[in-house]
């Protein structure tokens, strides 16, 4: 494909059509360009593109394209925008994952890439490219402290060394990090460095996280959580507000189904007392109801818990099944699942498309037969539009969609929930 990106430009420069030449370019642009095209956004107000040139290289949205403007129909233009190598792209968008500031130099000292963190630390706007420029150049600092110079020049690691600056264009006042810097080399002759920054508010929350992940496994490892179900029914919805009366009877008529069901509702709205109830009224009521809390639970700890394990696949592994393995026969709950990582997404969504999974570490495929429900906690037409929500994800797990309504929206219905809440013994769950 000679393009990732194809704009049509009407005569004053305003977006009015596309034509996408990549699936990832579509995923990653289409709700930006849909926006720019209501919005009749001109390309020059979207693009820096160099005065009077029809070609050469753009930065847009942290990424390198060549571009190309071609004469349109009746006055206006195409812009073609070709992406670098897929690899690279993929690595770009790795590094972005870290919480640490990444800076990557060649021998020169001249910078190659700069990840999203390290961005925000140096307050370098995200549409302004750093490749090539020299680090004396994009910082003021002195050379000889210079946790990169100091690695390149010596071809040793310099390891957290605490230091302040200033970016050049972009900031006023001092920035202050611990820098650490490891030389690169290829068979003996340097290639360039690599330095990983922290500032007081990345450490502490690496420390908050860490800690978490540390509880977490330390539960996993010595008591694995047990989810059972606890047996909710329609009965036990309280309330008879016509909102809630209508997700109830849709809720009643799609149980019988398989279909995949989003349940759309703040925290404490209920959602999973429905999605019990879904549950006891469906032809899977005989099998398992395993639900998994997606904000919860640590990132390093969910794969595992859905997917399950194999032994030696990483250090105290062991054969277990996941979640979507002992929920077979009966039905998944995947609770605030907008809260989930893209990443964890785009392997919920494989899994569902192919019917298929693997154990972490495992090499069998194994058959997907669980119903999944799903909820957002948040409007998922905005998480979507945010990024935050996968669309093709949300199209496959929204086949039926139930919406719940607040309590704010239904106080008539407030006396007979306290009314409810008072009458039930100890220890019994209520909506």
């Amino acid at each position: 494909m000679l393009y990732d990106i194809l704009f049509t430009l009407d005569p004053s420069d305003c977006f009015c059509g596309v034509a996408w030449g990549s699936r990832e370019a579509e995923d990653l642009y289409r709700d930006l360009f849909e926006s720019w095209a209501a919005a009749r956004r001109p390309a020059s107000a979207a693009f820096r593109l160099p005065e009077g040139e029809d070609g050469g290289r753009l930065v847009w949205e942290e990424n390198v394209f060549d571009f190309q403007r071609l004469p349109g129909p009746e006055g206006g233009s195409f812009l073609l925008l070709k992406g670098e190598d897929g690899r690279a792209y993929l690595l770009a968008r790795a590094l972005d994952q870290v919480a640490d500031g990444v800076q990557i130099y060649d021998k020169n000292a001249c910078a190659v890439y700069f990840n999203r963190a390290s961005r925000g630390i140096s307050q370098i706007p995200g549409g302004v490219s750093v490749e090539g420029r020299h680090l004396l150049d994009l910082y003021n600092l002195d050379e000889s402290v210079s946790t990169t110079m100091t690695a390149l020049q010596t071809q040793a690691p310099v390891i957290d060394r605490v230091d302040s600056f200033r970016t050049n264009d972009f900031s006023t006042a001092p920035i202050a990090s611990a820098n650490t810097s490891y030389p690169i080399f290829r068979e003996g002759e340097l290639l360039g460095a690599v330095v990983f920054e922290q500032t007081a508010e990345i450490v502490e929350k690496n420390m908050e996280k860490m800690e978490a992940t540390r509880r977490a496994l330390s539960t996993f490892q010595n008591k694995p959580p047990k989810i059972s179900f606890s047996g909710y029914t329609f009965d036990n919805v309280i309330g008879s507000c016509p909102k809630l009366r209508e997700a109830v009877a849709l809720a009643q008529k799609v149980a019988p189904q398989d279909s995949p069901i989003l349940l759309v509702g703040e925290t404490g709205t209920g959602k999973e007392i429905f999605a019990q109830s879904i549950h006891r009224a469906s032809r899977r009521r005989g099998g398992k109801f395993l639900a998994i809390n997606c904000a919860a639970v640590p990132e390093t700890l969910i794969e595992s818990l859905l997917f399950g394990t194999r032994r030696g696949s990483f250090t105290g592994s062991e054969d277990k099944a996941g979640y979507l393995e002992e929920a077979s026969g009966g039905t998944l709950f995947l609770d605030e699942l907008n809260s989930m990582s893209l990443a964890m997404q785009s392997k919920i969504l494989r899994v569902l498309q192919e019917k298929t999974f693997r154990r972490v570490g495992g090499s069998q495929d194994l058959k997907l037969d669980v119903r999944v429900i799903s909820s957002c906690n948040e409007d998922p037409f905005k998480a979507v539009s945010e990024n935050t929500f996968r669309r093709d994800l949300f199209y496959r797990l929204s086949t039926v969609m139930i919406e719940l309504p607040p309590l704010r929206e239904h106080l008539e219905d407030l006396e007979e929930l306290i009314r409810y809440r008072l009458s039930v013994r100890p220890g019994r769950h209520t909506a």
